[in-house]
């Protein structure tokens, strides 16, 4: 539990920094200036950033409500562990990759 926690934390304090550094170089692009090449290139860049930004910021988001739940980490159908590399990928999952296959499975069916 402890491990995953702190591999949650981590991944937190990466993309705070990711997305501090992405909001800095998009405040440095200039839109109004060069051709109409350039402006068109810089609408972009500047679009494709700030869906990077929105992404991160969501999953930021997933991270910080996983880390209040407080059967972190626990499978709700088992009770057994949740592997840490699925919690860290799915921070909101509350079911281990073989009931959440099991659920799938059953609801594939109907």
């Amino acid at each position: 539990m402890e491990k995953l926690i702190k591999m949650i934390n981590d991944d937190i304090l990466s993309l705070e920094a990711s997305i501090k550094v992405k909001s800095k170089e998009m405040n440095t692009v200039k839109m109004n200036r060069g051709d109409i090449v350039d402006i068109a290139s810089a609408s972009q860049q500047h679009l494709d950033d700030t869906t990077d930004i929105n992404r991160m910021n969501s999953r930021l988001d997933q991270l910080k409500k996983a880390l209040k739940n407080k059967d972190l980490g626990i499978c709700e159908s088992c009770s057994d562990d949740i592997n840490p590399k699925r919690m860290l990928a799915l921070p909101t999952s509350t079911e281990c990759i073989t009931c959440a296959e099991h659920d799938y499975a059953t609801s594939a069916r109907r």
